[in-house]
């Protein structure tokens, strides 16, 4: 059983502190695995027509370790409401099943494989016209691997307050910056996949940029979007598009008057003293 590394105990044996230093390092470990999954996999089911098999081996390997998690999670315990220890694993196991197990379990399924077996029985064709954007479609399910960062921001903010040794106001500065442009970076390759699954693609924005240009033109359109200025030049050309447009500047609006008013309060208090 792993415990956190906070509680204190007395009488403790070596043995257990040695694994609650080994679940911390785990759990610093996931921490960096999932904020690459955050990094790559937009970037790459928008951007990349066919994973390497080096990409293979990379992707199958990051699958591992959250299965390990999965593991790992079923035998920690934890603090309940009262900052009691959990240790049983059958409280355990009804919580975390209830909890997040689904989108961790969701995260990890190995979808496309099956997709691709699957597409070897059509002819090229077939495989090109539908299977492509089926298969674009299916990859995107890992995006739910992102989610996992809500639960893990907590862990992000002290391993990074003590890394850098950082001030409270300064690591909030700093994971407010890293958090937009962490949001804009799959935004942008949400915007990109929106344009690439309109039938014409002359239709939609891509067709004005060549491919080595379309990752900083769909970020350099996100931030101008979420941060109100919005200068025109690149708009929805299909419905697609158009709807997408709509729920990034109605969201865009609310986060960035949020945002704002979080940045000026914590400006505020590192002023104050």
């Amino acid at each position: 059983m792993f415990y956190p590394v906070e509680e204190k105990r007395t009488n403790v044996q070596i043995k257990v502190r040695f694994v609650d230093q080994l679940k911390a390092s785990w759990d610093i470990f996931v921490m960096i695995v999932l904020i690459f999954s955050c990094l790559t996999i937009p970037y790459r089911v928008a951007f990349v027509k066919e994973d390497t098999k080096q990409w293979e081996v990379v992707n199958n390997t990051v699958d591992i370790c959250f299965l390990l998690d999965i593991i790992i999670i079923f035998n920690s315990a934890y603090y309940d409401e009262d900052f009691k220890i959990v240790d049983s694993r059958k409280t355990i196991s009804c919580v975390y099943l209830k909890g997040w197990f689904f989108i961790d379990i969701v995260s990890i399924l190995p979808i496309e494989m099956v997709l691709k077996a699957d597409a070897v029985k059509y002819n090229e064709m077939i495989r090109i016209a539908r299977i492509g954007r089926i298969y674009k479609v299916v990859k995107l399910f890992r995006l739910v691997r992102i989610v996992k960062f809500a639960k893990s921001k907590n862990r992000f903010v002290l391993f990074i307050l003590r890394m850098f040794s950082l001030s409270g106001s300064i690591g909030r500065i700093f994971l407010f910056l890293a958090g937009f442009f962490l949001t804009c970076h799959i935004v942008c390759c949400l915007w990109t996949i929106c344009a690439q699954m309109s039938v014409n693609i002359e239709d939609t924005w891509l067709s004005d940029y060549e491919d080595d240009r379309q990752y900083l033109t769909s970020y350099y359109f996100i931030v101008t979007t979420i941060t109100t200025v919005g200068y025109g030049d690149i708009s929805g050309g299909t419905p697609g598009e158009q709807i997408f447009c709509i729920i990034i500047m109605v969201v865009g609006v609310i986060s960035f008057s949020f945002a704002s008013g979080s940045l000026a309060s914590i400006m505020q208090n590192y002023n104050s003293k």
